[in-house]
């Protein structure tokens, strides 16, 4: 087991504070605020990170898999957002941005479910519909079809943290910030 490490609360700060901020900003109609609230939060943790080229092709990596999971759920219905939408309400900038902000996550605080499958499904099935969850509840958007949404939203975030989990976990992958000892 790994013991503690400081890093993990600035890791965890950085992606708690983007995702209030970029949540928040959207609920008040300022969208393109909370979209560089969560690049922002990004842009510290490449700073801070060892390997930047690898958490930067992580992010993308997400990035790209968000923008299909977003049009599936949108596809759905089963969440729609407050604001921030383009491409037919398929895509929303500040959500996307949050995707990117997650792969900062699955080497550091979220590092313990690599080469754990189950676990990472388990914590997407449980954590995705929490997420959005408190997402509509501070303004950021509505779970609008009830119990049917919640399961989407579950299945969906399921699939997504084995997949990311499994691209954070292959060979080659450094965790660890700058101001860490080797």
């Amino acid at each position: 087991m790994r013991s503690f490490r400081p890093a993990l609360l600035v890791n965890l700060g950085l992606q708690q504070g983007g995702w209030f901020a970029a949540v928040l900003c959207a609920a008040h109609g300022r969208p393109v605020a909370g979209c560089a609230a969560a690049l922002a939060a990004v842009a510290v943790h490449l700073l801070l990170a060892r390997s930047r080229a690898g958490e930067a092709r992580l992010a993308v990596m997400a990035l790209l898999l968000g923008i299909g999971m977003e049009a599936a759920i949108a596809t759905t219905g089963a969440f729609r957002y407050a604001s921030g939408s383009i491409a037919g309400g398929f895509v929303t900038p500040w959500a996307l941005a949050l995707w990117m902000q997650l792969a900062t996550t699955l080497r550091f605080a979220f590092g313990w479910m690599r080469g754990r499958p189950l676990a990472a499904a388990a914590f997407g099935a449980v954590g995705g519909p929490l997420a959005f969850r408190f997402g509509a509840a501070l303004g950021g958007g509505a779970i609008a079809a009830g119990m049917k949404g919640m399961l989407v939203l579950a299945t969906a975030w399921a699939v997504s943290m084995v997949v990311l989990v499994r691209w954070a976990g292959r060979p080659g992958a450094t965790e660890g910030y700058r101001f860490e000892g080797s």
